[in-house]
């Protein structure tokens, strides 16, 4: 009974005697350790949007041809090269690489529709972006 009452003062002393810093220093070594492990590199943000590390995105995310527009230039930041560009509806338009990370994308006559625009990298992230295709006049 006296050694089971050593060792809950002992237990209860060396807490008690660093005045929380023991807790304290194990918190800070616990937020350290989930901080590495969840840290750059490992970011869960949706693949194509901006804002944080490892992003993959195509600019302008979106835009519309009116009647006379038929080309638009899209870029993409991030990523590993070589690109891939394609387009989802051929039959409207087309995308051509002026470099690995710039592209063209040629509306086909006065065709109206949206078009998706991908960019694949060389470990096959995607992003994507649209093109809206109309016959209003800006």
């Amino acid at each position: 009974m006296r050694f089971r009452s050593a060792t809950v003062k002992y237990q209860h002393h060396s807490v008690r005697s660093g005045d929380g810093r023991l807790l304290f220093g194990f918190a800070v070594i616990l937020l350290g350790l989930v901080g590495f492990t969840l840290g750059p590199g490992c970011d869960s943000s949706s693949p194509g949007v901006p804002g944080g590390p490892g992003d993959f995105f195509i600019t302008p995310k979106s835009i519309t041809l009116r009647t006379g527009q038929s080309v638009a230039t899209f870029s993409v930041a991030g990523g590993d090269e070589p690109m891939k560009w394609a387009v989802g509806d051929p039959a409207i338009g087309s995308i051509t690489e002026t470099t690995g990370r710039i592209a063209n994308y040629n509306r086909a006559g006065s065709s109206k529709g949206a078009n998706e625009i991908t960019c694949t990298d060389a470990i096959g992230r995607v992003a994507r972006a649209v093109v809206s295709q109309s016959g209003d006049v800006e």
